[in-house]
């Protein structure tokens, strides 16, 4: 099957023997109905970050036509035709909302998360599940997001910075070395495990172009042994969705039911989700160990959406986290108690710039230095027993000194209460200042739409829009020098 000279997926017909296993599976009319759906127009949904705004804030500030999602009261289907790229939305930097597949939302409904829960997302780029699952925690606990692909990783570390998550710790591992050192640690785990993707069919030319029953077939058998590792992460009582992006049953009630015939430790648990289908593990000849009712089917034809498949499952016994620490540290890559120049310069700037509400950054037992880069450290413990594991992030940077000042991180920025800093500039949502601005230009601090608030001197100041921050600015006279990265700058 050859693929014609087009970018659009739709000029490549869905392959007949998906189009078989659909006809299979569910009725002529539910079969063709999916197929007709996996065909039409990609729909998107606006989840709102719940330490930004409400879903509802982001709609009278946006302006758009929001539909509410049954299953995640924090998203709503973007019904707004005229709106052609959201993501250059100003609140979109500022991490008022993530840009998500609209049944995509749902598995971050499922896991149930609470604030001060260790939570796990394994396979978590580009950040889409992992920014709800931080945004749910509150800044309380832990969550760990990895990614085995680096470039992915930075994606996904980029977007947790963005909704000013401060208790993540980013990896860059394979599951099972996570498993090896943190095995029984964690209150909840979500795998949305890699898979053929046949409900990317409806935007992806490549998941067409690619899908055969062989690549079902090779999904099926690496999806276990991750299902085995997100496993081994959980503490007894400990709950895991499984996720994928496919209906086929062999990935999804296949992969789940050979992994309850293995294990006596994990079993089944009834989903939360409402408003889905349920799931079809009698396809595959497991509807002994899992049934259905634990299976939520997000139909593209039923709900908006390409469409995704979750699974619940609860760890009812667990052996206790062992103490070792497994691997080697590279002492390159250390992160260290910070240098008395590193202290000092922080000091400095947290007298200079910060209010002292924020009690986190007033702790310095979990301050640690690597390459230069001083951070808040989301858990010591997790972070040790990481030794040996690629650690891109381990909780917040908070900044480097520089030219013998400390010069704050972006990300710190994102993480902060306006009321926590000294010195806030405002810049009009609707005003031309801001465009300017996420370009890279700097401002005048007697521009109409510029309103400084706070204490008016020389020196580092957080600059916000709708009370949201946005990242870093530095008065010189009447100059707001603009300290935005390069590398999210809007051209």
């Amino acid at each position: 099957m050859t693929a014609r000279a087009s970018d659009d997926p739709r000029d490549l017909p869905i392959p007949d023997a998906f189009a078989r296993r659909m006809a299979a599976l569910l009725d002529e009319l539910d079969a063709r109905a999916v197929l007709e759906s996996l065909s039409a127009e990609p729909r998107r949904a606006v989840r709102a970050n719940p330490r930004r705004a409400t879903l509802d804030e982001v709609v009278q500030l946006t302006g758009w036509r929001l539909q509410e999602l049954p299953w995640s009261p924090e998203a709503g289907l973007l019904s707004d035709p005229d709106v052609t790229r959201p993501g250059n939305h100003p609140l979109h930097a500022a991490g008022a909302f993530y840009l998500q597949d609209p049944t995509a939302t749902a598995a971050a409904t499922a896991l149930a998360v609470t604030p001060g829960e260790w939570v796990a997302d394994l396979a978590a780029a580009p950040g889409g599940k992992a920014t709800a699952l931080g945004a749910r925690l509150e800044g309380q606990g832990v969550l760990l997001a990895n990614d085995v692909h680096r470039a992915r990783v930075e994606v996904l570390a980029r977007n947790l910075e963005r909704f000013g998550i401060r208790n993540a710790i980013v990896t860059q591992a394979d599951p099972s070395e996570l498993a090896d050192r943190l095995a029984g640690r964690f209150d909840a785990v979500l795998l949305d495990a890699p898979c053929s993707g046949e409900a990317m069919f409806q935007k992806s030319l490549d998941a067409r172009r690619d899908w055969s029953l062989d690549l079902v077939r090779r999904n099926a058998q690496r999806q276990g042994p991750l299902l085995d590792a997100a496993s081994d992460l959980l503490k007894a009582g400990g709950r895991l969705v499984y996720a994928t992006c496919t209906f086929s049953p062999e990935e999804n009630e296949g992969v789940v039911g050979e992994t309850l015939l293995r294990r006596a430790d994990l079993h089944p648990a009834a989903s939360p989700l409402s408003f889905v289908a349920r799931g079809h593990a009698s396809a595959v000849g497991v509807e002994e160990v899992l049934p259905d009712e634990a299976v939520a089917r997000l139909w593209p034809h039923h709900a908006p959406g390409a469409g995704h498949v979750i699974t619940n499952l609860e760890r009812v016994d667990a052996p206790p986290p062992e103490t070792r620490r497994s691997g080697k540290k590279r002492q390159d890559l250390a992160f260290k108690p910070p240098s008395r120049t590193t202290l000092e310069a922080w000091h400095t700037f947290r007298t200079a710039a910060l209010t002292g509400v924020d009690t986190d950054l007033e702790n310095e037992d979990t301050l640690r230095e690597r390459a230069g880069v001083l951070w808040r450290v989301a858990d010591l413990d997790l972070l040790d027993a990481l030794s040996g594991v690629t650690v891109l992030r381990p909780g917040l940077a908070l900044g480097r000194v520089q030219r013998d000042r400390f010069e704050p991180a972006h990300a710190l920025a994102m993480a902060l209460d306006p009321s926590a800093t000294h010195s806030v500039v405002e810049l009009s949502l609707d005003g031309p200042s801001l465009p300017r601005w996420l370009a890279g230009e700097e401002l005048d601090v007697e521009e109409r739409d510029v309103t400084w608030s706070g204490d008016g001197s020389a020196g580092y100041a957080l600059l916000v829009t709708a009370g949201m921050p946005l990242g870093w600015t530095r008065r010189s006279g009447t100059r707001l020098r603009n300290l935005y990265p390069k590398g999210l700058r809007q051209r």
